[in-house]
């Protein structure tokens, strides 16, 4: 996988914490994941609700480990926003090396990406120090079919219905 070269970017210390500016983030992570080694950070935003939640601490290993596969979640540079994403896999051209990514929570798809522009896959999710393993392990590409089709938490608010009812009746 080629890397970008490195550039110098904006960063502070605030509460014992390294601050870096989205480039700086980004580049930084490519850097370490050049060098074979995973990057734990936490994640930010709801677009992948409710499989990774605001402030989860994941780990992203390099792309070379094994092989992309549909329902993974990785890390990619999303040219639409020039900025780092995590979603998930939904669709994959072997072919054409491009994978299609999605947000579990979002209506729509990001779009077809290059594999040169995936930076690594998340390996380990961990919630208030406990590692999560819902969404990232065998049934993955379930979850990739069901976010394809409609955003997880409709699926889900459907679920939660179906047993309340159920259980109502009983």
């Amino acid at each position: 996988m080629p890397y970008p070269e490195i550039k110098p970017a904006l960063s502070s210390f605030q509460g014992g914490e390294l601050r870096l500016s989205g480039d700086g983030f980004r580049d930084l992570v490519w850097a370490i994941l050049a060098k074979g080694k995973p990057v734990r950070f936490q994640v930010r935003g709801f677009s992948m609700s409710p499989f990774l939640r605001e402030g989860d601490v994941v780990t992203l290993r390099p792309v070379g480990e094994r092989p992309l596969c549909r329902g993974d979640i990785a890390a990619f540079f999303d040219s639409s926003s020039g900025k780092m994403a995590v979603h998930r896999i939904v669709s994959a051209d072997r072919k054409s090396g491009r994978f299609l990514f999605k947000g579990d929570n979002s209506p729509a798809a990001d779009g077809f990406v290059d594999a040169s522009d995936i930076y690594g896959i998340i390996g380990r999710v961990e919630r208030r120090g406990k590692t999560v393993r819902l969404g990232i392990g065998p049934g993955r590409g379930i979850v990739a079919w069901l976010s394809q089709r409609i955003p997880l938490t409709r699926w889900l608010f459907f679920l939660k219905r179906l047993v309340f009812v159920r259980r109502k009746s009983d």
